[in-house]
């Protein structure tokens, strides 16, 4: 008799805690969308601390890191990884890969692909609605307990992504995360924190190439 009353107990508290995650969780029309997009304004200046991670499907391996960004309206940037260090500078006309364990300096043309990707996510996290002009939203979750909203978007056009997900905090109005799933399988995962909204000198923007660092140039 106890065994039964503890099996009735343990799938009343299971069917409790599904009741109030449903409940806490809910799905979002049209116009309760617009209405949060209305509060979601563009950053001028954007700094946090971030996670990354990234799957290769051909070798079926996740990779991750960890540093800080900084970000800049209207698409100047920079990332700096903390282990094995690395900086990735965009002033708005050229990226530089700078690798400071190796001390080479890559510097790539603002037309080439690895700008245009790096740009592309910089203008999602400093304008979470930006993003809304491009893709369709496939569904929008409310979650009350952690004052998020999570989207599921796909291109209008065909492009090298097949779809995206980010998580907007509705506390501190910033991109959370946002994960870019690749047509080719690829996976990028992003997770930002401690996000500061103060004004960045352009300058830090800029690559000055220290003593001894090598420079390569690509097309």
């Amino acid at each position: 008799m106890r065994f039964i009353f503890i099996i009735f107990v343990g799938l009343f508290v299971a069917d409790f805690r599904a009741f109030s995650e449903k409940k806490l969780v809910k799905k979002l029309t049209t116009a309760e969308l617009t209405k949060i997009q209305n509060t979601m304004k563009k950053t001028k200046h954007l700094s946090v601390d971030y996670i990354q991670s990234f799957y290769n499907p051909f070798r079926k391996k996740t990779r991750k890191f960890s540093g800080d960004a900084k970000f800049s309206a209207p698409n100047k940037f920079l990332w700096s990884r903390h282990k094995p260090k690395e900086s990735i500078y965009y002033d708005g006309s050229e990226l530089v890969v700078y690798n400071q364990a190796e001390k080479v300096a890559s510097r790539f043309s603002a037309l080439g692909s690895k700008a245009k990707e790096i740009s592309r996510l910089t203008k999602i996290v400093l304008d979470p609605n930006s993003f809304l002009k491009a893709y369709n939203v496939q569904s929008a979750l409310l979650d009350k307990s952690s004052k998020t909203v999570s989207l599921e978007l796909q291109p209008r056009q065909k492009n090298d992504l097949d779809h995206i997900s980010v998580m907007l905090d509705l506390n501190k109005k910033y991109l959370r995360k946002v994960s870019l799933f690749y047509r080719d399988g690829k996976i990028m995962n992003y997770q930002f924190s401690n996000p500061s909204l103060r004004a960045i000198d352009k300058k830090v923007y800029n690559f000055n190439r220290p003593s001894g660092v090598k420079l390569v140039v690509f097309d």
